[in-house]
């Protein structure tokens, strides 16, 4: 089970790695590159490097945030999982405690039925031994009266 957990843990990491797309560009950042191919095509340098940097600065912010709320993503669905599996695991648990609960328990009805027949088999025997020990008495008290006769 641990291995099929595992298994799934990096399944899923893989899973999620590969569907992880880039953002798309924000309506800002795409204003700001408008802005800059202008700039540049008006040969306004110095203004097309400011707005570069701002694209940068633009980019890395969207970059982080983008990334944050990956981490945030991933950690949400890896806790989901692995509650998932947790309850699979206690689960079967369960199952495996009632299985043996449910053996111990027939177990104990199979003993109980056999000492009952135990019991039974001593009470015939001694029934049986007091039946055949009455029968030889009264032979004997029979044939002790013959021949006091």
């Amino acid at each position: 089970m641990q291995d099929k957990h595992g298994l799934e843990c990096e399944n899923f990491q893989k899973n999620f790695e590969a569907s992880a797309v880039q953002p798309k560009p924000t309506p800002e950042l795409l204003n700001l590159m408008e802005m800059r191919r202008r700039m540049v095509k008006a040969q306004r340098y110095v203004e097309a490097d400011v707005a570069g940097q701002k694209i940068e600065e633009l980019r890395l912010r969207l970059q982080a945030d983008w990334s944050k709320t990956q981490k945030m993503k991933y950690n949400s669905q890896l806790v989901n999982l692995r509650r998932r599996q947790e309850v699979e695991l206690e689960s079967l648990r369960v199952r495996i405690r009632n299985g043996i609960e449910e053996k111990v328990k027939t177990r104990e009805k199979e003993l109980e039925q056999l000492l009952q027949k135990y019991q039974n088999l001593v009470q015939e025997r001694e029934n049986k031994y007091s039946f055949d020990l009455q029968k030889y008495q009264r032979i004997l008290k029979k044939r002790k009266n013959r021949h006091n006769y």
